[in-house]
């Protein structure tokens, strides 16, 4: 039977990982948190294989958010502003698309369409912003597009009770409640005064957010919460997080979208689980 998947690419994303993030999962937990959404892959697991557990998912990005909401609300009309997107299909479409979304002068169903084309069809699968938060990932030079239809509705289905919320990660952790399950898969900053992964929205990710982040985790782990937090593997991240209350599991995990091929595969990274 088909099940639902994530519908973008996204940086970080998490699909090969999922058997072992899956293993450490506690066996029981009231509800579910991703504060950093992005492509969703654990999210859509829950959703195929405990649809029991009311899920919340957020992004700081509000374009990503809008095309979940979209996808979830209006899936038919989403598809045939696809269509015609396939059907225009070109480097003066991406680039002209991408002026007009960058200007605001989409209402947001042509908003969501317009995100997942170009996070489609744009180079390597990048959503990449510039200082202004204006969406600059180049054209692809892809010959063809086709709207994945089957599976954006295979997604509508499984969103329908999702809440979802465009928003920080300090606003999703207020919502949380003991017996919750939080997931956290945050920017990768592996080192205190270094750059770490390009800004894919204006503001960027600093070491001191990587520190406040570890601090809300154990925060909310001595509040009763579960906490997950995916993370690289040097030994400043795991200094952050005390081995009496959280397991640091090593992993493989690829790193399958960067502007450099150089840079794509394997990198050493951690799974964090409370105990």
């Amino acid at each position: 039977m088909p099940v639902a998947k994530p519908i973008v690419k996204w940086v970080g994303g998490k699909t090969k990982s999922l058997p072992l993030i899956s293993k450490h999962m506690p066996e029981r937990f009231e509800r579910y948190h991703e504060p950093f959404g992005g492509g969703g892959a654990l999210l859509f697991r829950m959703l195929n294989f405990r649809p029991d557990v009311e899920c919340f998912f957020s992004d700081f990005n509000p374009h990503l958010i809008g095309l979940y909401e979209t996808v979830r609300d209006d899936p038919e009309a989403l598809i045939r502003r696809l269509q015609r997107h396939a059907e225009a299909h070109s480097r003066a479409h991406y680039e002209d698309l991408r002026r007009r979304f960058n200007a605001g002068a989409l209402p947001p169903l042509d908003q969501a369409a317009a995100f997942l084309y170009m996070n489609k069809t744009g180079y390597n699968g990048l959503a990449r912003y510039n200082q202004g938060g204006g969406f600059n990932t180049p054209w692809g030079k892809q010959k063809r597009f086709r709207p994945d239809v089957s599976g954006l509705r295979l997604a509508s289905k499984a969103l329908q009770d999702v809440r979802l919320a465009a928003q920080t990660w300090q606003e999703a952790v207020d919502q949380t409640a003991p017996g919750d399950l939080i997931y956290f898969d945050p920017p990768y900053e592996s080192q205190p005064n270094k750059s770490g992964f390009v800004n894919y929205l204006s503001g960027g990710w600093t070491w001191a957010d990587t520190e406040a982040l570890a601090q809300a985790a154990i925060a909310q782990v001595t509040l009763g919460r579960h906490v997950m937090l995916s993370n690289v593997d040097t030994p400043e991240i795991r200094e952050l997080f005390p081995t009496t209350l959280f397991d640091l599991v090593p992993v493989g995990e690829s790193r399958s979208i960067n502007c450099k091929g150089s840079k794509r595969g394997k990198v050493p990274c951690l799974l964090i689980v409370s105990k």
